[in-house]
């Protein structure tokens, strides 16, 4: 596990962060899946099926990145758990990058948080293309955030 991360279990029902929180973490999906609401206790629905972040998936890391309160409110759909690490440690992390890698990484943090900001106001007019894009997971994340931890 990344060092000076938390391995963090939830239950179905169980609010990971809401809507409009400092982002003091980013969160990796080590298990179960996580859905987001769009309203209290509405979910995001894509052809009338709940759209879920499953294992593998990134969390708060735009909102961590840019220091903004948290898009979306996220909430356990089934039982699993997430890594997190601080916020602070991840923009420590991006600090430390030479001049082109930061800006590109600030700039795809921007390009993000404005697709989550349209699925969130919008997300019943989003494409699906859209939708899908927010929702995939990173696998490629997978051992940077897996090593070590418990399944």
């Amino acid at each position: 596990m990344v060092p000076e991360s938390d391995r963090i279990p939830f239950e179905p029902g169980d609010i990971i962060c809401e809507h409009g929180e400092p982002s003091d973490f980013v969160m990796y999906v080590l298990s179960g899946e996580v859905a987001m609401e769009h309203s209290p206790g509405l979910y995001i629905e894509l052809d009338g099926t709940v759209t879920t972040f499953k294992r593998g998936s990134l969390l708060g890391e735009s909102s961590a990145i840019l220091k903004r309160p948290y898009v979306g409110t996220l909430v356990g759909f089934s039982a699993g758990a997430y890594a997190r690490v601080r916020a602070d440690r991840v923009r420590a992390d991006i600090a430390k990058c030479a001049k082109l890698p930061k800006m590109i990484i600030l700039n795809q943090a921007h390009k993000l948080d404005q697709a989550y900001g349209f699925i969130m106001k919008n997300y019943k007019n989003a494409s699906r293309g859209q939708v899908k894009e927010v929702f995939e997971p990173d696998h490629g994340l997978g051992d940077f955030f897996e090593e070590g931890v418990a399944k």
